[in-house]
């Protein structure tokens, strides 16, 4: 008996499910690899199934296969274009990727949609630091350094709280003078 593609859907956020509860990495390896295989399925019947995409996409980027997340990501926004989170999860694809320029401009996208967001805000900061635009980049380290504290972290699609202190904060002032430093400042 073939699988409806909401079954298959199920199947595949099951696998995720399962995957946050693992015990041992080789398990939680298995289950993402399950999760993308329902995907793929679900999207062989239904090309254009936003939400397959985007799942397929998560669980791609934590396998840290970030080309084909990325083309999970891409298709996806092409269907919904004034998604926020998709096109943040295009640019942290593209950063893994080492490709700062396009995700630079997936960034800027962000925050037309989301003004003042956060993890885009740190992202493009980022990405001006890996471009070597200093000056940019001090500027936008500072942007992020004015946010209240942030305990939480987006990673693909999923806000994982920190338990730590601040580490963002302390990145960011690390960066920050580092792009100063380079300014000779």
């Amino acid at each position: 008996m073939m699988k409806t593609t909401a079954q298959l859907f199920e199947q595949g956020m099951a696998a995720i499910s399962l995957s946050h509860h693992a015990d041992y990495h080789s398990e939680f390896v298995g289950d993402l690899q399950d999760a993308v295989a329902a995907f793929d399925q679900v999207l062989a019947l239904e090309p254009t199934h936003l939400r397959a995409l985007q799942e397929r996409g998560f669980a791609l980027a934590l396998l840290d296969e970030h080309e084909r997340a990325l083309d999970s990501f891409v298709a996806a926004v092409c269907l919904a274009p004034a998604d926020a989170e998709l096109r943040l999860a295009v640019a942290q694809s593209l950063l893994k990727l080492e490709r700062p320029e396009a995700a630079l401009a997936s960034l800027d996208e962000v925050l037309r949609l989301r003004p003042g967001d956060p993890e885009a805000l740190f992202r493009r900061a980022s990405a001006l630091t890996a471009l070597g635009r200093d000056a940019a980049a001090v500027a936008a380290w500072d942007e992020v350094l004015a946010l209240p504290d942030n305990r939480s972290l987006n990673l693909h699609g999923r806000t994982m709280r920190v338990l730590t202190g601040d580490f963002r904060r302390d990145q960011a002032k690390a960066a920050r003078a580092l792009a100063l430093g380079r300014l000779g400042r």
